[in-house]
Formats: structure tokens, sequence, C-alpha cells
């Protein structure tokens, strides 16, 4: 897998902008947001205030914030403002009582458990990803502030901070609905079957993705090799050997192909199994193409190895090649 695109450093400009621009969205909402609260709880004459307060709330619903799954990207600005927020608030209980508050001290280790979770991927920012906690639990920091601190910065009128609220909650409403619509979607187009028996899931069908197309036939092809044989699946897909129960002589690749060759060598697998294509999450989709990452590996193994099946697709491949008898 490409670590650089995994976390966005293969366009990092380009990434930093998008979350930038993300950030700023979610921010300029959320400020609207407040300040209907803060006009409501003006002491000025309630036309004024309730009209400024409407007018707030209507531009809010104009600020493009990408919804469902483009959610991701407003994540490392807002966990930063965050920071800064609970940050603050240590700094001022340490100068007027001399101690932090549990509650302080509690917040500003979630606040840093999100950052560190988000750091991962922190140039590409996204929930639609492996291990898919990892920015959840920046949402989930990022809204517990959100619902926490802005309603008190209207002030002390009770109106204001129920409009304020109000609008969070409408905020969190269209965004939770939003993400399960595209996850509905999502979901209705995985249709193509993957393993057999308790193993059985569905994947996307595959006019949209043929990875579950592939595992699948793969996974068929080695269950009717002996199970002793090893199996290894390059530049990732262990799966495959869940599904064929075959286990895996040696851990996938990394990035020193002369390393791993003479790995190879000492290894010997039985089986290889070599995925080309779109790897969707960062991963490589030339791999083993001349001047690409994996080409002396396939080299290799087309010297040492005897190509047993394929499976060419429109956007990927599966090549499998069988160890040549000693």
């Amino acid at each position: 897998m490409d670590e650089s695109a995994y976390m966005g450093y293969d366009n990092a400009w380009r990434n930093v902008g998008w979350e930038l621009r993300a950030a700023l969205s979610a921010v300029l909402i959320i400020g609207a947001i407040w300040a209907a609260g803060w006009f409501v709880n003006r002491p000025w004459p309630p036309l004024l205030r309730w009209s400024l307060a409407l007018v707030a709330g209507f531009l809010a619903c104009f600020v493009d914030m990408g919804g469902g799954f483009e959610i991701g990207p407003c994540f490392p600005g807002l966990i930063a403002i965050v920071f800064v927020i609970v940050g603050a608030d240590l700094w001022r209980e340490l100068r007027q009582t001399g101690r932090a508050e549990k509650r302080t001290l509690m917040a500003l280790a979630l606040v840093l458990l999100a950052g560190a979770m988000l750091a991962r991927m922190s140039l590409r920012a996204r929930i639609n990803h492996f291990g898919f906690i990892q920015a959840a639990f920046a949402g989930m920091v990022a809204t517990a502030a959100i619902v926490s601190k802005v309603p008190r910065w209207t002030g002390n009128g009770i109106w204001g901070r129920r409009v304020t609220v109000a609008g969070i909650m409408a905020l969190l409403a269209v965004g939770c609905v939003s993400v399960a619509a595209e996850s509905a979607r999502n979901h209705a187009g995985q249709t193509q079957p993957v393993g057999i028996g308790v193993d059985r899931f569905y994947a996307f069908a595959p006019e949209l993705d043929e990875t579950g197309l592939l595992v699948n036939w793969s996974a068929e092809h080695m269950r009717s090799v002996p199970p002793g044989a090893t199996l290894l699946v390059l530049p990732e897909g262990v799966m495959i050997n869940y599904l064929s129960r075959h286990q895996r002589p040696m851990p996938e690749f990394v990035s020193d192909e002369e390393a791993y060759i003479k790995e190879l060598g000492q290894s010997r697998p039985d089986y290889v199994i070599v995925i080309w294509g779109d790897q969707r999450d960062g991963g490589n989709s030339q791999f083993g193409d001349p001047g690409h990452e994996g080409e002396k590996i396939v080299k290799w193994l087309q010297e040492n190895y005897v190509m047993e099946d394929t499976h060419r697709g429109h956007s990927k491949w599966a090549f499998i090649f069988r160890r040549k008898p000693a």
C-alpha cells in the first residue's frame, strides 16, 4: 500500500487546501448558528433580534460543507480548534486556581486521542476508509465540543441558547441523515457474494468495483488446493488467505523489493497471487508494471513460478502463480 497516498502526502498542498476549505465551511455554519442565538439574546427590539436570527440561520443553509462521506475533511481543522479551546480552559484554570479540573483534563485527553487517530490520514481525512472508528472518534469529540460550548457563548438569555441548540441539532440531524442515505445507497450496490457458508458476505457488484469478484474467484480457485499449501497475496489480500484457509508464510509487501525477494527465496510460498488494479484506499494500482513498485518481484515470480490461472477484468486483474517443482 502507498502510505503517502493513504496519508494524503502524495498531493500535500491540494489536500491541505481541501481540508482548510472544509474546516472554514464548518466554522461558517457553526458561526451562523451561534450568531442566531447571540442576536436573540441581545437587548434589542424583538423584531430586530428575531429577524437577524432568521437571516443568520438562512445564510447557514447556503454554506456547502460537503455532506455524506465528504464530511471528513473538516475534522482535522475542527479538532485543532477544539484543542485550542480546551487548552485555553486549562490555562485559565491553572492561573485562577492553580490546578486543573478533572473534566478539563479528560476533555484534553479525548481531543489528543482524536487527533492522534486522525494523524494516520492527516492530509486526507475521510470516513469511508479502513478502520472507520478513526474518523468517527474525531467526529464525536468535535460534536461534543460544539454542543457543550457554542450555546454558552450566546449569553445568559435562555431563548438564545435554545435557538443555538436547535440549530446545532438540526445540523447534526442533516449530517446523520446524509451519511445514512449514502451508506444505504452503497449497501444497495453490494450484491456480489464472497465466500461460502458462514464466511459469506456481499461486496460491490463488479460493474461498481471488481474487488469482491476478484477475491471470490481467487478463494474459489485456492479451495481446490491442499490445505497445507502456503499462499501469499501481493501487494495485499489476506482475506483470500482466510477464505481459502491457506497460511501466509511471510508478511505483505512494504517497499524494499530486494529484501522482499530474498525473503521470498527463503520462504518460497507454494502459491502467489498478484492483484493488479485500483486498491481504492491508497493502494498501488500498477503493482508489477515496468517502472512501478513490484516490478522486480513479478519478474522474479515469472522466473521461479508457473502462471497457473488468471482473471482479467476491466480495472482489476488477478494472476495465480504456482511454484515450480524443485
